[in-house]
C-alpha cells in the first residue's frame, strides 16, 4: 500500500521530467512575448526600397528583417563551411 501512496504522490511520474517541465514553461513565455511583440507593433509604416515605396504593418517588417538575417546567415556559414572543405582538400593535395 505505501508504494502506490508513492507513486500516486510523485509529481513526475510516467516519463514527465523536470526538464520537459522547463521546456513547456519556457515555450510558453516566449509564446506570450512573442504576442506582445505582435500586439504592440500592428501600426503601419512607409517602407522605400530603391523606387519602390509601400505601406506595411511593423510586425511584417520585423518579420522580413528576421527571415533575411537568418538566410544570410545561413548561406555565409554555409560558403564558410564550404571554403574550409575545399582548403583543407587543395592542402592534402
Amino acid at each position: 500500500m505505501v508504494v502506490n501512496a508513492e507513486k500516486r504522490l510523485h509529481p513526475y511520474r510516467k516519463g514527465w521530467s523536470i526538464m520537459k517541465t522547463l521546456k513547456l514553461v519556457l515555450m510558453l513565455v516566449v509564446a506570450v512575448a512573442l504576442a506582445a511583440v505582435v500586439l504592440q507593433n500592428r501600426a503601419l509604416v512607409e517602407v522605400q526600397l530603391l523606387w519602390w515605396t509601400g505601406t506595411i504593418s511593423t510586425i511584417v517588417l520585423l518579420l522580413l528583417t528576421v527571415v533575411g538575417g537568418f538566410i544570410l546567415g545561413l548561406l555565409t556559414a554555409l560558403l564558410v563551411k564550404g571554403g574550409a572543405k575545399s582548403d583543407s582538400t587543395q592542402k592534402g593535395s
